[in-house]
């Protein structure tokens, strides 16, 4: 089908918490025929919201989470969404990759980007539940750490599998090289997002999702994603790096 999605939601959330105000637009397809991946689409995203001398720190400033095209599909090392913004630390342009579960659970909800402007009068934390989404009172969390923001959204929602990005203290204070965390462990750390969510009182993005990803050609799509597994099983760094990190 001419209209249909393969790889992409073809969504895009935009949420203001200027406003407090939430909306859906189309994922415009020259977007992503033009640039490579969420990095890319990511990347035009931002470039089309800053203007030059912006504040990477001020209300304006955007907050792009991307999730490409494997992201949500068994393709080996697809686990993985950017934060796209101006960084705080260099003044320029920054994309901070990240993996753990968090990319593929936004592409579950059904969103290939997450683009957040304004900047609450309170801290909150975003709650995306497939279609619905909400902005949550996130005062009762500020100030706690990375491992028990996670722990306490999870319990308050009574989601056991639901995926957490959030910030620490030093994101609230807005650090400058202030990390966003997942997963207890997974950091998207590059240029200072964390800074960046501090800035809006964003402490955390929570969500769950139950929808999957269509594949164009499932059974091709199987067979190469076998070839690349035993590849990298195959491969000399594979121990070391499995063990150890990179």
């Amino acid at each position: 089908m001419r209209d249909k999605w393969y790889g992409w939601c073809g969504r895009i959330l935009y949420v203001d918490l200027n406003s407090m105000q939430v909306k859906t637009q189309a994922l415009p397809r020259d977007l992503v025929r033009d640039y490579l991946g969420q990095a890319g689409s990511g990347a035009r995203l931002l470039m089309d919201m800053i203007y030059p001398g912006m504040d990477p720190l001020s209300h304006q400033a955007p907050l792009i989470f991307g999730v490409g095209p494997l992201g949500g599909t068994p393709a080996p090392c697809s686990g993985r969404f950017s934060l796209t913004f101006k960084s705080p630390l260099t003044g320029i342009f920054a994309d901070s990759n990240c993996g753990g579960h968090f990319g593929p659970e936004l592409k579950m909800a059904g969103f290939d980007h997450l683009v957040i402007t304004g900047k609450a009068a309170h801290p909150v934390y975003l709650w995306i539940d497939n279609d619905q989404v909400r902005i949550k009172d996130a005062r009762h969390l500020w100030g706690l750490d990375t491992w028990e923001t996670d722990a306490g959204i999870r319990q308050e929602l009574g989601e056991r599998t639901a995926q957490v990005a959030c910030i620490g203290p030093a994101g609230e204070n807005m650090v400058l090289m202030s990390a966003v965390i997942c997963n207890l462990a997974r950091a998207a750390a590059r240029c200072g997002p964390g800074a960046v969510m501090g800035s809006k009182n964003l402490k955390a993005v929570a969500v769950r999702g139950d929808r999957g990803v269509d594949i164009f050609e499932p059974a091709a799509f199987a067979e190469a994603v076998q070839e690349v597994q035993e590849s990298i099983l195959k491969d000399p760094l594979y121990e070391q790096a499995s063990s150890y990190g990179t």
